[in-house]
């Protein structure tokens, strides 16, 4: 995974991630670290380890030599000890940073298929618009003798509209359930199952989803319809509540949101045009900063135009209910 200069130049990327590499090199201190644990043990049993098994005396030939190779693998289990936890701790952190940018790439890879997933459904109800067309006009005697019929499409879209995905269609071509899977040669695997509810059509579906991250983590979304046109979604992971609700501005891609963090802390959002035709996004931070950004809400491109700090704590002395007691 590369992350571009900043500017979007055509330069070289200033941060590259082989997380193929660093998942093998994670894996890879596991085994030593395993291998110097059994090696120590045998050591420690007055054993000389090697890969072939404990050597004994007779594999030694001189009985010197070999008390020689046993005071010399006793004398590095102190230090060979101490190397264990350093190399959990090596495999840990590569193998974190591995399935933390695994985890990324496999969630941008996973919207793309559900965007897939909605257009093979689109496709189909083009095709069965076109197709129901024509019968109609077929049985009215308006469709042109010398123009061929369109293809007649199948019963529902496929199942399969692009690797990784399996979807299952209602008759009217649109999305009831989605899981996709991403995995690597390595091992590394990610898995996110959705369920979409339509209501009665007039908006956006519902939805409940369960993701699976390459360490085992998951996480639970529900997208839930408010009765005053927002929608919020609440996330849950490790046994923490996120929720967002957002509030659709119409179809300029105008919005305001209000992100609530696991602690209380409170994001809000509004998206909106400018007076230069293009869109600002401001961000109210928390701590009551705020970062201003341009761009477009519609590809979700932004860049960062302005940043206010929070303002100043009130002085102590302007407190209205301290009451002036001179002379």
């Amino acid at each position: 995974m590369s992350r571009p200069a900043d500017g979007g130049g055509s330069g070289p990327p200033d941060l590259v991630i082989d997380y193929s590499l660093l998942h093998r090199l994670a894996g890879n201190m596991k085994t030593l670290r395993t291998n110097v644990e059994s090696d120590l043990r045998l050591s420690g049993g007055m054993t000389v380890p090697s890969e072939a098994g404990p050597v004994s005396t007779g594999h030694v030939g001189d009985p010197y030599l070999y008390g020689a190779l046993l005071a010399f693998y006793r004398a590095t289990q102190g230090p060979f000890s101490d190397a264990l936890d350093a190399l959990d701790q090596l495999s840990n952190l590569f193998g974190g940073i591995a399935d933390a940018y695994f985890n990324v790439d496999a969630d941008l890879k996973s919207s793309g298929l559900d965007t897939l997933a909605q257009m093979a459904g689109g496709d189909w109800q083009s095709q069965r618009a076109a197709y129901d067309d024509y019968l109609r006009r077929k049985a009215d005697g308006t469709w042109p003798d010398d123009q061929p019929p369109p293809p007649k499409p199948a019963d529902k879209p496929s199942g399969n509209p692009a690797p990784g995905t399996q979807v299952t269609y209602d008759d009217q071509g649109r999305v009831l359930t989605q899981t996709t899977t991403v995995t690597t040669s390595d091992g590394q695997s990610y898995t996110k199952t959705v369920t979409y509810d339509y209501g009665d059509g007039k908006g956006s579906p519902e939805y409940s989803a369960t993701v699976t991250y390459a360490g085992g983590e998951t996480m639970t979304l529900n997208k839930h319809n408010n009765a005053d046109g927002s929608y919020t979604v609440t996330s849950v992971s490790d046994g923490k509540t996120s929720t967002s609700t957002v509030m659709p501005g119409g179809a300029d891609g105008s919005y305001t949101q209000r992100d609530v963090n696991p602690d209380g802390a409170v994001t809000n959002t509004v998206v909106g045009g400018n007076e230069f035709g293009g869109y600002t996004k401001t961000v109210t931070n928390p701590d009551g900063s705020k970062d201003i950004y341009t761009g477009d809400p519609n590809t979700n491109s932004w860049s960062q135009s302005a940043h206010v700090d929070p303002p100043a704590p009130e002085p102590a002395d302007s407190d209205p209910n301290l009451q002036w007691t001179g002379p």
